[in-house]
């Protein structure tokens, strides 16, 4: 008997949080479709994005420069960074290229010199460069969770200890991490890919609590979670609710990042279908 009401207390404990859980959902995302915060300006700002090269980084900086900021492009490709430069330019934007291994903290540190001193201090920091492995475990060799690990996620330890500080000097900037819904719920042949993006969310968890602490409240931190994207790095499937959950063009993704980074929303968790499943789960 009592195990009986026990099982049936637990059961309508979980039903009852998972409705307040439901509840909760839809009033945020309601919220969230009514009230909007002002977009900021980056006219004339440096905005330094990470893996420029192509797919996410390549169209963030095309989308940036439409809006009138200097961008610095940084990718391991030589070859693919400048001709992400050189499409800027055809269209009237200012940009800069280098090449950089940001898993190597020497590389970043020196080349970050480079551009404070040839360019300026950077307002915008996006990092975004990643490899993409799909493989299982054991399938994997050290080598390849070694790269995903220094690039993924060491690379945004890198760049912002080197760009942080000039922006608490300056008393204003903006960094953005590009996670990834692999970040917030673990799936087979991605144990590397996960991995990296859960300590990306953690990463800037703690920075975000360590700059409120210190009271640095000018500089604003941006975690990015979207779902499925057809970037280039794998051919992502269909999902069973398409409707809901669909497979998004980096198009279409990158002015939905845009959006928030410019309205400093500190988290950017899209489509709706997978924010609604994930405000529901969490």
């Amino acid at each position: 008997m009592f195990l009986f009401l026990f099982n049936a207390f637990v059961f309508v404990f979980e039903c009852s949080r998972l409705l307040i859980n439901i509840s909760f959902a839809f009033f945020e995302f309601f919220v969230s479709c009514v009230w909007k915060a002002s977009r900021k300006s980056v006219e004339h700002e440096i905005v330094l994005i990470t893996g420029a090269g192509s797919g996410i980084g390549k169209q963030l900086s095309i989308e940036f420069a439409r809006l009138g900021a200097i961008l610095v492009l940084w990718d391991i490709n030589k070859e693919k960074c400048e001709q992400t430069a050189a499409e800027i330019k055809r269209n009237g934007g200012v940009c800069y290229c280098y090449t950089v291994d940001v898993s190597i903290f020497d590389e970043v540190e020196q080349t970050s010199l480079k551009v404070r001193q040839g360019i300026g201090d950077v307002y915008l920091l996006i990092n975004n460069a990643a490899v993409f492995n799909c493989a299982t475990l054991l399938n994997l060799s050290p080598r390849d969770i070694k790269k995903a690990i220094n690039t993924n996620l060491m690379s945004h330890f890198w760049t912002t200890k080197c760009f942080l500080p000039q922006m608490i000097k300056r008393g204003k900037g903006h960094i953005v991490a590009i996670s990834s819904n692999m970040g917030l719920y673990g799936r087979c042949y991605l144990t590397d890919y996960s991995a990296t993006k859960f300590g990306i969310n953690g990463f800037m968890e703690a920075l975000d609590d360590e700059l409120r602490v210190k009271q640095k409240n000018d500089i604003f931190l941006t975690t990015v979670c979207p779902s499925a994207i057809d970037t280039g790095l794998s051919t992502p499937r269909e999902t069973r609710f398409p409707k809901l959950l669909p497979v998004m063009t980096v198009e279409y993704a990158c002015k939905v990042i845009v959006d928030g980074i410019l309205r400093d929303k500190r988290s950017i968790i899209f489509p709706t279908g997978f924010k609604l499943y994930y405000y529901i789960l969490r």
